[in-house]
């Protein structure tokens, strides 16, 4: 123990003096005492204080796929396109139509139309009918009638304007049945045979049209139209009826400027019959008539928001064995109140009316072959009413107006060429005053009425046939689109007439004129339809269902009650 105390000794002794003989340079402090120490000079370390985020930034991971191919199969099954309802689809259109009737009086009935369904770029059709009877009336001439009509039409649809041209063919055959088949002084020849006293007119008719729609406002507008008719009678009668018209416009700021011209050119070639006193045959003599009406009326039209106003001159030419020029105004306006549910209006106009034999026998089929016709001068026409509209469902129309006519077509009895079964056209210088109403109500196209009536005055004591007023009342009904319900009333007036034949209760003129008056009738018809579905339908027609025989004309009486009844058919 003590060899290692003396060990550890020398070894500390040796530690020392190695202390001790170190650099004096050095930083370091040596004592001499035996319990000296040493101390080791310290040194500073220069450290700046940081600070450290708290966010710590996450790196971006990156993933690899190994791609793997699988195999799939799969079958396709088709769907129906999905369809948007944008606007109603519109109806579908049929070609062909064809009614077809027969009833009472041995009636026949047949109709037919064929046309062209919806095109942009063009319209065409045709039609037909035929209507007959053998008429039966009793103690009067043969009374059957045949009407046969064909016609066609053409559209075309240009950028800015419209071409339309039409072409027609009538053929009306009937008798002069107005006379009393008992009467023995009436030759049995005239009576029994069914040729002397037939009549048959054939008519063709032709009409062109070009309007234009011209959207710049500073170009011309116009209307150009051209008809003509052809009118031959089984009695030699020839007319000829061309017309050429224009109406040419353009507006200037708010007014309309614009002018109507018209060239009517009318030739009459006529038979002259046998008078009744001779023997019963066609004369030899004829007679020819030219006349020429020439129009222009220049006008402006202005309207406002409310107002409108037209304003213009009517320049007439009336050229037949002597030229006469006439001249008349030409003045319109209106006023809406209340949104159009009250529009009053006046007008002040006139001018020379064509009278040809095709309008008068249209208007009374039992006229004489050679008939006088002249033109009716409408020297003035002053008129005021008020129109509107009280809702959405009814409409009306109240007017008042007052003529100075010079030439006015009434009808008289003939006795010289016939047995008075045929009538005369004469013309008188008389004035008219007109009272007139009418009523339209509709909901939708189930329910439809419609009322008209007009009042006449005239300043003349014997106006031959023309009544002193005139009804008419017409309604349609639709049951949910399966039964259709039409009506129609027909009233007419107080009719002055005269007759050469002894009438009871009626003292004779001067002139041996039996002057009297023919009552007023009612006709009243009634139709129902049953549509089976859009094709196919069966109707039925109550005509004259009161079954009274009046008086259309004098001695000319009208089949009584008459049922007719048959089918439609569209394809």
């Amino acid at each position: 123990m003590k060899t290692v105390y003396i060990i550890l000794v020398v070894l500390f002794s040796m530690g020392i003096q190695d202390i001790v003989s170190q650099d004096e340079d050095s930083d370091v402090y040596s004592g001499t005492d035996a319990a000296a120490r040493t101390t080791v000079t310290s040194q500073k370390i220069s450290t700046m204080p940081q600070s450290k985020d708290s966010v710590m930034e996450i790196p971006k991971l990156q993933y690899y796929l190994e791609p793997v191919q699988y195999n799939v199969s799969f079958e396709v099954q088709q769907i129906k396109p999905a369809r948007l309802k944008i606007i109603e689809p519109l109806d579908k259109l049929y070609s062909g139509y064809v009614k077809a009737a027969i009833g009472m009086y041995t009636t026949t009935y047949l109709e037919g139309y064929y046309n062209s369904t919806r095109s942009k770029k063009r319209a065409w059709g045709v039609n037909m009918l035929h209507h007959s009877s053998l008429g039966n009336i009793k103690d009067l001439g043969v009374n059957k009638f045949n009407d046969n009509y064909l016609g066609g039409y053409y559209k075309h649809f240009f950028k800015d304007r419209t071409l339309k041209a039409s072409l027609n063919y009538d053929r009306n055959s009937f008798h002069y049945y107005g006379f009393d088949a008992t009467n023995p002084l009436i030759p049995s020849v005239y009576k029994e045979t069914a040729d002397t006293i037939k009549q048959v007119y054939d008519l063709v008719s032709f009409h062109t049209e070009l309007k234009s729609m011209l959207k710049d406002s500073a170009k011309l507008n116009h209307l150009l139209d051209l008809d003509y008719n052809f009118l031959n009678g089984l009695a030699k009668t020839n007319e000829h009826n061309l017309k050429i018209g224009a109406n040419l416009f353009k507006y200037m700021d708010k007014e309309e400027i614009g002018a109507e011209v018209m060239l009517d050119f009318n030739g009459l070639e006529q038979n002259i019959p046998s008078m009744i006193s001779d023997s019963i045959g066609d004369s030899l003599l004829s007679t020819s008539t030219n006349n020429t009406i020439f129009k222009l009326t220049p006008y402006i039209f202005s309207r406002g928001n409310n107002w409108s106003v037209k304003a213009g001159l009517g320049i007439y030419a009336n050229i037949g064995t002597v030229a006469k020029f006439h001249f008349y105004p030409c003045l319109e306006a209106n006023y809406s109140l209340f949104n159009d549910i009250f529009i009053p209006y006046i007008g002040m106009t006139g001018g020379i009316k064509r009278n040809t034999f095709n309008s008068m026998r249209l208007e009374n089929s039992f006229i004489l072959e050679n008939a006088t016709i002249q033109n009716t001068n409408q020297k003035l026409k002053i008129y005021g009413g008020i129109r509107g509209s009280v809702s959405s469902t009814i409409s009306f129309n109240l007017a008042i107006g007052h003529e100075e006519i010079e030439g006015m077509p009434i009808f008289g009895i003939d006795s010289t060429y016939s047995y008075g079964n045929k009538f005369t056209v004469l013309y008188d210088t008389l004035s008219r005053t007109t009272i007139s109403g009418q009523l339209a109500y509709q909901k939708l196209e189930k329910l439809k009425l419609y009322g008209k009536g007009e009042y006449f005055v005239y300043g003349s004591d014997f106006v031959w046939h023309r009544p002193d007023f005139k009804l008419t009342l017409s309604g349609t009904y639709d049951l949910v689109d399966k039964i259709l319900v039409r009506a129609n009333i027909f009233v007419v007036g107080n009719r002055q007439t005269y007759s050469f034949n002894l009438i009871d209760g009626v003292e004779p003129e001067e002139n041996g004129k039996y002057i009297y008056s023919l009552k007023p009738f009612v006709d009243a018809n009634l139709s129902f339809e049953y549509r089976y579905n859009k094709k196919l339908s069966a109707f039925i027609n109550f005509n004259n269902f009161a079954g009274k025989k009046y008086y259309q004309w004098t001695a000319y009486p009208v089949q009584g009650f008459n049922l007719l009844g048959g089918i439609t058919l569209a394809f």
